[in-house]
């Protein structure tokens, strides 16, 4: 959210809002490394208003398990649909399931046309009633019921991990990542390195 909140406050030289939307944002596009620090990445298909673009009719543009109702339209679209993307970002990850696909696990259009998405607490009955308020909110049909922006979905998720116990720290993450993806062993490495470099003199 912050990462998004950044981008989308971007101005060019003369000050003018550049109104930057991701139009990709998913699990794919967040990274977080080493040192605990946690970045969006990919604005390959990002769009600006000073960015002279033409879309092909029928072509749409994002993951689309992930984009916004409007997207699918065609419909021009603001920093929200950005904001509903981070939604299901937001409820998969806490959740462990996509809020609109089917019981086949691909994406259910009727759930997308008619913005019914099944309550958090109806897969997990132990769902925080304030977190779940938070996700459906980013997940709103309409961008008007949506947030505003991204830093008020920061805001609300930051007193949510404070009243919780739930702040994790860039050391944490960082911690969380390596335990997770042992980094290389720096000897081995230097093996390898050393192998393919007589593999590649043999070969020459």
């Amino acid at each position: 959210a912050m990462g998004l909140d950044y981008a989308h406050r971007q101005k060019d030289p003369d000050g003018r809002p550049l109104n930057v939307i991701h139009r990709d944002v998913s699990p794919h596009n967040v990274m977080c490394s080493r040192e605990g620090s946690v970045k969006v990445t990919d604005f390959g298909i990002a769009k600006a208003a000073n960015k002279e673009q033409v879309t092909e009719i029928g072509v749409v543009k994002g993951k689309v398990q992930y984009m916004a109702p409007e997207q699918y339209t065609g419909a021009e679209l603001d920093h929200r649909a950005d904001i509903y993307s981070l939604g299901v970002v937001l409820y998969q990850l806490t959740t462990g399931k996509l809020p609109r696909a089917s019981k086949g696990g691909n994406l259910s259009m009727k759930r997308v046309i008619e913005g019914k998405i099944p309550l958090p607490r109806e897969i997990r009955p132990d769902y925080p009633e304030e977190l779940e308020a938070i996700v459906m909110r980013a997940l709103a049909h309409s961008p008007a019921e949506r947030y505003p922006d991204c830093a008020s979905l920061r805001d609300d998720l930051l007193d949510f991990a404070r009243q919780h116990d739930m702040l994790a720290f860039p050391k944490e993450l960082g911690d969380y990542v390596n335990e997770l993806v042992p980094p290389p062993d720096a000897k081995e490495e230097a093996k390898k390195a050393e192998a393919d470099s007589q593999i590649g003199r043999e070969l020459s």
